[in-house]
Parts: structure tokens; sequence; C-alpha cells
């Protein structure tokens, strides 16, 4: 604890300060005794007394005041007690008003009575009825004012032990007299000019503490026990059993208990997920605008105006959904809800929904509607892994991790030193142009549409290079830039205002210097002829020696670049207290060509100055034609690796061949970015920025080498920028890297077509024994709708939904088959076949008998209800008979075989389908029975062995199953697997075929789905479609699609 807390808190003339709820100390609350009432009145001011006196009479007879209250008129229970003869205080006709106060009389004569006492037997004050909890107690106490070799002695105890402390342990209060409001004043010590000192007992314990005082030898002694403190170490408690009700769609009612009879909290703050959303002073709060069929958290705080508690327990809170509600005797409105919202009262908040259960007699409520909306107050994640791509002397790329949002990231503000230098759609930026070999910071916050804005990243410091600029840079452009020539006023420079001057006394170099002094208007100017959009660097050193507070003053020297029209092109200040030399440097731009004005000034105080030697200014500079000179630019991408097949253990080497055909010298940077469609959700891109000059009729090949590249789809981008402006580029190309490099036929077992071909005869020698289930309706839909059931071997079922469209007697239908997902226990259906002509069957496959408890029988129009949703390459992994994947292929395969029994059905008119895992069933369906008629997959997924779950340590190998002699455990599980790889199936395929490959799959590598793909090459009709910037399942194939149907399911040209 530490006692300075108070020396403001001592401003009554005797106190006990208390801090408690009904278990502990929550607050500070005061205690005030005296001779009287008049005098506690009169001593203490604003501060209310105790009821009663403590004595009131100069005589020493025991006395007590019980149930005290304290500053705010609240009953504590607590009490004050002292024994008979060893606590008395003079009358209160004495003259000293400062012995008002509590006294003990050792070995002197009290007034009104004799006393004999020596200096061991103390005087004792008790404190009772002390709530629990820890608190510290500070004494304030002086000595012997007529004696002052004399101080006092304190033993405390608050019933764990005895702790003495004398005058050695005194606090010192710094000021001279700590003065009451009635002019009384505080001593501490023996030594009537000290005032205010005080001891403190920290960390006790006991609802009781014992206050012993005396002398410290047996000499004639008074001690004054001046004032008592007791605070709490504890701070407000936290408000308790947080709870619930009354909870809707779109609100919730919070309640809890709050903190204990005399605790002064001004209030509580609500917090919903972390935020404070909330202050309120009652006990419950009713919080809207929430979202339906979402959990919440929430924790709530009390507070007051020196303290905040701790949060309480958090309580998760779930709304309600919109869901099918229909009670007993409600009209069934379709899901039908009414939202009432009253925008005068409660803003964008909807104050409460009717759902079909309560929608009976609808009243016109048309004056309150309107459409729900949710609004967007979460801030996108904080930008992660800001990193440097590339840097050169003029300029930095940075990369950083994508951010996520609730809705979607709209951009981000890019922050040098501070500063907001860039807003970008993209998580990638150059900054250009820079000053070389300087040292710059960045951070990155995103934000989205709604303008929230996340925190800052972490802080990035980067150094830029020098080399290359100054290989680059022109000779000075400045004449006389160190003022050595010329007289009073150097040559070429304009001296303006009247205390600019040449001094020869101090110098950076050479002998001489400019001074600058006096009011604002003095400064220092040069014309100088500079070219539209070129590069700059301006330097200084800067000297400021005349500062008239140089302990305390930070003082600028700002330089402008002015345009002849005045305009200022750029502006800069030079904050410094650098008393000795310093370089100080600027970059720029220039827009358009001319002459331009460099200013040197100040904002010193009248009477100060600075000096200023060696300014520089050199450029790239371009002709002042840009346009005209880039027009014979030209730069040859064609070296760009397309479809390439590398060893990503090598650097990916991209390279730019530019040609100058014009007549001018140019200086170019050549940005060439390899963005990862793959990984486009953790760090987007890697950039290199090359920094050149090409002459008139030169060809140079740039070569920008990136490491570390994995599989997966990518762009590259190159382009030429001329001054901050991109001149040619944004030439992409889409790439698909195969690290393995290996052939297809390398990992096939050797018995793959055999084993399979055993596998589907085995199945078909159980009959299919279909189940076809017409007893289920799909509202709206005018077709025949059935659940289906059949044997797809001895030891799994093949199980879905059947849609028959509208067809006459003997009509042959063509059939689309779809697989299912891992995410799904059932292939979604589409019902657009309906209207088409063909009839769909929706398929769905378990690891788990039909008839499961944790299946039953279908009873969705969507999916089936399990708890096994897909996922198949995590069950069985066994052996290659007993790996669930070898069912799965089959139950697809005689899915095939039922569907040619259906009477509606032209048994050569079947297709096979699915996405992601769907689409690696769907390959391996028409690889067992090759002549369906169409095969079209997006996104497959189960693409190659390597890419498949397996668990050495869970799964045991078969048994039965005896590997080559030598094949180590993980090759083992690796040959298992390979017995269902769809890529191997694809390679089987003979049906007209179509994929979908997203290059930003983040589930399925976009490698492997090309690697199935490419090993189709018995097909007569091979087609694909990319998406380059689509996720997983998000390419569009919908016409290429439409466009195959048409002419292998319907026979029709396209």
């Amino acid at each position: 604890m530490n006692p300075e807390i108070h020396k403001l808190t001592v401003a009554f003339l005797f106190s006990v300060l208390a801090v408690f709820t009904s278990n502990s100390f929550a607050e500070t609350i005061s205690f005030n005794f005296g001779f009287s009432s008049t005098d506690v009145a009169g001593a203490a001011g604003a501060y209310p007394y105790a009821a009663g006196n403590w004595n009131n009479a100069t005589s020493g007879a025991a006395g007590s005041m019980t149930d005290l209250i304290d500053s705010s008129g609240v009953s504590t229970g607590i009490s004050i007690s002292w024994s008979s003869n060893e606590v008395w205080h003079r009358s209160s006709s004495a003259s000293d008003d400062d012995e008002k106060l509590m006294k003990s009389f050792l070995n002197d004569t009290p007034p009104g009575g004799d006393r004999s006492q020596s200096s061991t037997d103390p005087s004792t004050v008790t404190v009772s009825n002390l709530p629990g909890g820890a608190y510290d107690l500070v004494i304030y106490s002086d000595g012997d004012e007529t004696n002052i070799e004399k101080s006092t002695i304190f033993n405390v105890n608050d019933g764990s032990g005895v702790i003495t402390k004398t005058a050695n342990d005194l606090v010192q209060y710094p000021d001279d007299g700590y003065v009451l409001d009635s002019g009384l004043n505080y001593r501490s010590t023996n030594n009537d000019s000290d005032y205010g000192n005080y001891l403190v007992f920290e960390n006790l314990q006991g609802t009781s503490v014992q206050i012993e005082f005396h002398g410290e030898n047996d000499i004639s002694w008074r001690g004054h026990l001046n004032g008592i403190q007791i605070v709490s170490n504890l701070g407000i408690v936290p408000p308790q059993n947080l709870s619930a009700f009354d909870i809707s769609s779109n609100k919730a009612h919070l309640s809890w208990e709050s903190a204990g009879a005399g605790s002064a909290v001004d209030g509580y703050k609500v917090y919903r997920d972390g935020v404070n959303i909330a202050d309120v002073t009652a006990a419950e709060y009713v919080d809207y605008c929430l979202s339906p069929d979402t959990q919440y958290s929430y924790q709530v705080s009390a507070y007051n105006s020196e303290d905040e508690s701790d949060l309480s327990p958090s309580l998760a809170v779930e709304t309600m959904s919109f869901g099918d509600l229909a009670g007993d005797g409600a009209v069934d409105t379709n899901d039908l809800r009414v939202l009432l919202f009253n925008w005068l009262e409660s803003g964008m908040c909807i104050q409460g929904d009717l759902n079909n259960d309560s929608i009976v007699n609808l009243v016109d409520y048309s004056e309150l509607l309107s459409h729900w909306t949710y609004p967007d107050i979460t801030a996108p994640s904080v930008p992660q892994n800001l990193s440097v791509s590339d840097v050169t002397s003029a300029s930095v790329s940075l990369t950083w991790q994508i951010s996520a949002d609730d809705t979607a990231v709209a951009g981000y503000y890019v922050y040098r030193d501070g500063a907001q230098v860039s807003s970008s759609g993209d998580n990638y930026f150059t900054d250009f142009p820079l000053i070389s070999q300087t040292s710059y910071s960045y951070q990155v916050a995103a934000y989205d549409a709604a303008g929230n804005i996340s925190q800052r990243s972490d802080l990035l410091n980067v150094t830029t290079d020098d080399s290359d600029a100054e290989s680059l840079m022109t000779s000075e452009l400045l004449d006389n830039p160190s003022f050595e020539t010329g007289g009073s006023s150097p040559d070429n420079w304009v001296m303006a205002g009247s205390k600019s001057v040449l001094d020869s006394s101090v110098s950076h170099t050479g002998s001489r210097s400019i001074r600058l002094e006096g009011s604002a208007d003095t400064q220092i100017r040069q014309t100088v002829e500079l070219n539209s959009n070129s590069y700059y660097q301006l330097s200084a050193h800067v000297k400021l020696n005349g500062l008239l507070d140089k302990a305390t003053s930070a003082k600028g020297v700002s330089i402008r670049i002015r345009r002849a029209d005045n305009s200022v092109l750029t502006f800069s200040e030079w904050d410094t207290t650098d008393m000795n030399w310093e370089k100080k440097k600027i970059a720029f731009v220039t827009s358009s060509g001319g002459d331009h004005y460099i200013e040197i000034a100040f904002n010193l105080e009248d009477g100060e100055y600075f000096h200023i030697d060696d300014i520089s200014l050199r450029g790239i500079v371009n002709p002042s034609s840009p346009s005209a000179q880039t027009s014979g630019l030209s730069a040859d991408y064609s070296g760009f690796p397309e479809n390439h097949f590398f060893d990503y253990a090598n650097p990916l080497t991209v390279p730019v061949k530019v040609t100058n055909s014009g007549d001018s010298t140019l200086q170019l940077i050549a940005v060439v970015t390899l963005d990862h469609f793959s990984t486009r959700k953790s760090l987007i891109a890697d950039t290199h920025s090359i920094l050149f000059e090409i002459e008139p009729g030169q060809t140079k090949t740039l070569n920008a080498a990136f490491e570390n590249v994995s599989a997966g789809g990518y762009e590259i981008t190159a382009s030429l920028i001329y001054n901050g402006e991109v001149v040619l580029g944004d030439v992409r190309t889409h790439l698909i890297f195969d690290p393995y490099n290996y052939d297809l036929v390398d990992y096939k077992p050797a018995d793959f077509d055999q084993y399979w071909s055993q596998a589907m005869a085995d199945a078909r020698a159980v009959p299919l024994n279909p189940i076809v289930d017409y007893n289920h309706n799909r509202p709206g839909v005018s077709s025949e709708w059935a659940v289906v059931e059949f044997n797809a071997n001895s030891n799994r079922k093949g199980r879905g939904f059947l849609l028959i469209p509208p067809h006459n007697p003997g009509d042959k239908l063509p059939v689309k088959i779809s697989c299912p997902g891992a995410g799904y226990s059932a292939s979604p259906l589409d019902t657009s076949g309906l209207y088409e002509g063909y009839v769909y069957l929706a398929m769905s496959v378990h690891d788990l008998p039909f008839d499961h408890p944790t299946i039953g029988r279908a009873h969705s129009t969507e999916h089936y209800n399990t708890s096994d949703a897909g996922a198949y390459m995590r069950t069985g992994l066994e052996s290659r008979d007993t790996y669930f994947y070898r069912d799965a292929y089959i139950a697809m395969a005689r899915a095939v075989d039922f569907v040619r029994t259906l009477d509606m059905v032209d048994p050569d008119r079947v297709a096979v389908g699915g996405g992601s895992q769907g689409g690696a069933l769907a390959f391996a369906a028409a690889s067992l029975v090759p002549d369906v008629a169409l095969v079209t997959v997006n996104s497959p997924g189960r693409a190659r062995w390597d890419k498949c779950t397996w668990d050495p340590a869970y799964y045991t190998p078969h048994q039965s199953y005896t590997p080559p002699e030598g094949m180590s455990k993980r090759d083992l599980f690796l040959n298992v697997l390979a017995y269902c790889d769809s890529a191997i199936h694809a390679s089987r395929i003979t049906a007209p075929v179509a994929v979908g490959i997203p290059l930003a799959d983040e589930i399925d590598s976009s490698v492997l789905q090309w690697k199935a793909f490419d090993s189709i090459v018995n097909s007569p009709d091979k087609r694909f479609v990319v998406n380059p910037y689509g996720p997983h399942l998000d390419v569009d194939m919908s016409s290429l699609v439409q466009s195959m149907e048409t002419l292998y399911l319907f026979n029709e040209d396209n």
C-alpha cells in the first residue's frame, strides 16, 4: 500500500475510514469523533459526526459508541471503545484547540484528576465489528509537545499477533502542516513544527483491531492519538448472480445482484463479447439489436468515481431463431414474421417480433413495419504477420496476412511513422517515393464497409537501401550548395527577411553557413528547374544552437518545395533539439516540370536562431514528356512459366524482358508479384521490386527469384512503374505447380484393375433388393418423391432420395446421380432438373447400418438426419479390403445399377457427378461403371492418396493383408489409400468429363485436382473450367454442364 494516498483524506477531527460490503470492504467510509457534537461539527466542517460523544467530560471514565454511521448516513454496526482512565481529552475551555483530540496521559496529571501510570502500561482503543477483508490501518499521532525527547510506541493486534511500530517507522508528510476546515492541526511527532506524519500497518484481516499506545520510557509523557484510517485493499466487489430472461430473437433482459449495503456504487458497466455496450444505474439491462440464433457472452462490473470492479463471471445467452414455431390454435402462416420497429424510440433496434405462434388475427402494424437489419458493429481482426517482401532505396513493399470479418473486409489502411499513407483494397502495398538509407515504421489496420476499423498491427521497422539509388541519381542540382562563393549574400541564393546572414564562424563543411534568426519571414531560397514525373531527394545539415530554452524546446525547421505559381508541392518540418549538426532529408515526386522554389524557413521564437549548411538536391530525372518517352517501351513476359511442373526446393525464377526503343534513358521500377491462390486467406503475395535504368535501344532481362514456392494455383503480375505510375504490365499468368514431379503410374498398385474388378463382381453377386418408398411429398414440387434403399454389397447399403419428373407411360428419361460431399450426410437436392426432363437421385452413404438409431429413416426434404455426415477418409483405415472408401465407391457404382432397373430410366443416359468428396466418388463410379454417359465434377477431393487422412498411431493394419516384404508402416498405409485414389480411378474413365477447378481452393489442393483431370486420357470429350480466385467449390460450371448435358443426355447438338 502507498501511504501517500491518505494525506488527502484526513479532513476530520478523529476518523475511522472503513471499506465494506456485507462480506468485505468495498469503499471508504468516514467516522468522526470529538469532545462534543459542537466540537465535531466545527472541526470537521462538512463531514457528519458519529451519534453521541465519546466522553463529554474531562474525566477519564470508560466510554464507547456503537453502531456508528458513515459519511453518507448509513449505519455500519462498527463500534469504538476505551478503558477507564486510559484515554482522556482536555476541557473545551483549553486555549490550544488541537488538544481536543483523544490523548493518553502517562505519568502526568490530567485535567480533572490525578493519574499515575508507567510508560509500559498502555492506553487502549478498540475498533470492533469491522467486516472481514484485507485492509490497511493508518494511525496519525504526535508525541509530547512539552518533552520533545519522547515519542509514542504503538502495538496493533488484529487477532493474528502484535505488530509494534515506533517513531522510526513514521512516514513524513512533506507539507508543514495539514490544516482542517476549522484550522485545527494534526501533530504526529514530539516536535510542534511537524504535522501530518503517520504509521501504516498493512494487510490486516480481523473484524476487531486493538490499538495500544504508550511512551518510550518512564519520563513524563503525554501522547496524542490524532486519527485512524481503515482502508480496503480489495476494491469494489463485482456484481453477482448475473442471469438472463425474456430472451427473444433480437433481445435479452439481464439482471444481477447489486453491491451490498454501504458500498458506494455509482453504476454498472455491461459488456457483450468483451465490449462495453452500456452504463446503467439499475441492476438490470435490456440488450436490443441482437441477431437471431446467435450466442453472446455477457459480463457486468460495478464502478464509482474512483474505481471499477472486476468483471462478473460470464453468462452465455443464445437468442431464438425464426424457425417453425406453429402453436396450438394458431394459423400456420408459413413462417410469417412481423417485426415491430419504432424509429423514434430506439433508432436501429427492433422493438419486438411476432411469429406464427402469435399471429392469429393480424393487427395492422403498417406504420411500424420495417425490414430487419443486422447492424455491423464488429471490426475486422487485426492484420497479422506484417512483413517486408522487398526493399529498394526508394520503396518498401509490404505484405500481411488477410484479416477476417463477420461480413467482409473492405480494405486496409497503411500507416508510415504513425500517419496514414494508403487505403488499399489488397493486402500488399508498395510505399514510394522514399528516402534512401532511411528508417521507417509501418502498421496496418483493416476496415469493413460499415466503417469499423481494427486495431493497428504490430510495428514493423524498415530501412531503405542506398546503393541502387545512388548509382542512378543525378549530380548536384543546386548551385553553391555550401554557400562558399559570393559576398555577404551567397551566390544563387535569395536571403529573405531581415535576419538571414552569412556566418563564417560556424560551418558543417568548408568555411561558411547560413544563420537564420528572428521573425517568420526570414528564409533562404533558390530557384531550380525540375522535370515532371521525376523522383528527387533533398537534404540539408541543420544545427539548432541558438535556442532560448535548450532543455525543453522542440523547435522546427521547415522545408517547402513550391511551384512557380506559389502552390506548395510538398512541405516537411524537421523537429529537433539537437545542438550538433544533423542531416535531414525528404523525398518527393514532381507532377509537372518547370521552375520550383527550394525554401528553408523556421518556427523559432524571436531571438532564437539556427545554422544550415550543405543543402543538396539530387534526383532520378526523366525527360519532360514522359508519355512520349515511354511510348517506345515494351516488355516480353513470354518467359513466365505456365502450367509448370517443377521441384519447389529450387527457387522459381520469373524473367521480364524489357526493351527501350525510344530516344531517352529511362529509370524504371519493375514490380513482380507471385500471388498464391491456395493461401489467399493467410499469405497473399510475395513481391520483388527492381529499380533499373535502361538506355535507348537497350534490352534488359530482369529476374525475380521466389523461394519456397509450394504447390497450388498462382498468379504472376509484372508491372513497370515510371515515377509512381504503371506504364506497362499487370500481365497475369495462371500457374499450376506440382512439387512431386512424378508420373501417376508410379503409385498405381500393380493389381489395381484386378482388385476393383473382383470387388465389383463380389458386389454384383449380392442382389440389389431395392426398396422405393413413395410416401413422401415435397411441397410445391409436382413430381414423384421417394426414399430408396438397396444392397451395395454384403457390407453396406446404398441410400438416397429419388425425384421423378412428370412423364408419360413408356417414356425413357435420362438420370443424374449426385454423390455426397464430406459436409453432407446426403447430397443436396437440386430440383432444377425436374423441369428439364430427367430423373434425379441424391445419394447418401454412411459407415453405419441403415437401421442404426443415429440414422433412422430419412425424414428431411434436404438431408438425412445423422451424426455421421460424410468425411469417409476418417473411417476404417485397416486394410484395402475393409477401408470404408472401398464400400463408398462401390455404393456409388451400384447406384448406377439401381437406376437402370427403373422403368422410366434410359440405361444409356446415366450421368454421375458431385463436388469435393462427391467428385472423388463420381470419378470412382465412372471408373467402375465405364459406360455412363457423362461425368460432371466440381473441386474433386481425395484426388491423391498423399492428401488422405491416416493415423498410424490409431489404426492397425488388417491381419489378413500381407504387405510386401520390407514395407514401412507409413508406406503400408499409403498403399492402402492408393487403392482408393480418385486420380487413378479418373485415368480409367472413358466417358465425357467436365471438371471445375478453383485455384484458391483451401480444402483440396488445386494441384491435385489438376493431376486428376490431367490423368483422364481415354475420354472422348474432356473439358474444364478454372476460377483463379475461387475457394473450394466456387466454380460456376452451369454453362459447361448444360452444354454437355444437352449433348450427352438429350442427344442434341450444341
